[in-house]
This record gives C-alpha cells, structure tokens and sequence, in this order.
C-alpha cells in the first residue's frame, strides 16, 4: 500500500482535531522536513484494488456513539485533557483579514507526543470516561487518518503509505506510521490553521490534565 501521505488538518496550542497541531516551543531544535522512510522488511501478500472489485457487501457507518475525546496539553511532559473540547467561537467585535497559514506542523501530533505508540492517548481518554465500555469486545482500533488513507487505496488512488499492524487479545490495532513521529508538513497552504489561532477561537479545558 503506498502514496505520499498528506494532512489537511486546522491546528490548535490544544491540538485534538485529528492529530494536527502547532509545534511546541522547545521540542524540536532542528525542523524534520524530510524524514528518511524506515526499512521495509519482507513482502508477505500483495493485495491490489483489482483483487477487492468482487466485494458483495457496502460498507456503511451505523450505530455510532461517542465514548471519549481528549485534547493535547502543552508542556515538558505529554499530557491529555480529558474529555476534550473544541474550540468555541467568539465573533471579534471588528472584522480582521485572515492570514495565510504559516509555520512549523507536525504531521501526526500524537506521534509526536507519544512516539512509543499514538494509540494510546485514545485509549487513555476511553479508560478514563468511559470505565463500562466493553474494550474486550472491540475489533478494530485505529484513527481517521488510518481509514482515509485505506479508502482512497481502495478507490484506486496512487499513494503511499505505512500502517503498523498489531494485534492484542482480539482486537487489531491499525496504527498510523509517519517517516519520523516529529515529521513536519513541508510548504504548509491555506489558511484552515490560521483561522484556529484568531482571537475570536476559546479553547477551553474542562477537566483536569491526564499524563500518558
């Protein structure tokens, strides 16, 4: 499976939405624009779209239900907010022009936070809120960005990427693998990430910080 993995996401100091966020002060000296790709190891199967056109069944989204959320903590130590909140628009008063977006971002925020498995930090907020939710009964656990870039495979589109595959007790964890968890995004357009570091955006923290 394979393509340039790219990122589309607003960032925030609070940094939940998908992974995206500003670089911290203090973590990283150098920027990590081109990451080396890590070594592949041997090539077990090869699955083409062509081999998953005879699928019968549609696939669809039903039954869905909010268990957690969470929100980066700026700071030394990784820490989470548990549960998150997005950011709450206040309309500034006088109309002001927005800028382009500019600056340094990570590719996947919880990587580079918690590069020993960004998994975890989900997995922290769901034992936190949610201590009834039957986790023995999950099959699958992985992130947006991991579901995005298989269906895109799927649709036929000419990309590369890297998933980790793990597999404990009965639940298979799709992780998302970067070149580098500090990996930044090159030539960074728009204007989605400026638009969260207006004024008029609150972030607020509701509940206390949660180290992972």
């Amino acid at each position: 499976m394979s393509s340039s993995a790219f990122s589309r996401r607003p960032s925030s100091q609070t940094g939940w939405r998908r992974g995206g966020g500003v670089v911290s002060a203090g973590r990283k000296e150098t920027p990590n624009f081109r990451a080396q790709s890590p070594a592949r190891g041997e090539v077990l199967m090869e699955l083409k779209p062509d081999d998953i056109k005879d699928v019968k069944k549609n696939s669809k989204i039903k039954d869905c239900k909010y268990v957690a959320s969470y929100n980066w903590l700026d700071g030394k130590d990784p820490k989470i907010a548990v549960p998150g909140t997005p950011p709450l628009w206040n309309p500034p008063a006088i109309p002001r022009e927005l800028e382009r977006d500019s600056g340094d971002f990570f590719r996947d925020l919880n990587a580079a936070r918690y590069p020993s498995c960004p998994l975890v930090p989900a997995a922290q907020a769901v034992r936190e809120l949610a201590t009834q939710f039957p986790t023995q009964d999950v099959d699958v656990f992985t992130c947006a960005d991991t579901l995005c870039k298989l269906a895109r495979f799927i649709c036929g589109e000419e990309q590369t990427f890297r998933i980790i595959l793990t597999k404990i007790g009965n639940t298979l964890f799709m992780i998302r693998r970067e070149n580098s968890p500090d990996e930044l995004i090159p030539e960074v357009k728009g204007y989605g990430r400026m638009l969260f570091r207006l004024p008029g955006f609150l972030f607020r923290i509701l509940a206390k910080p949660s180290g992972v």
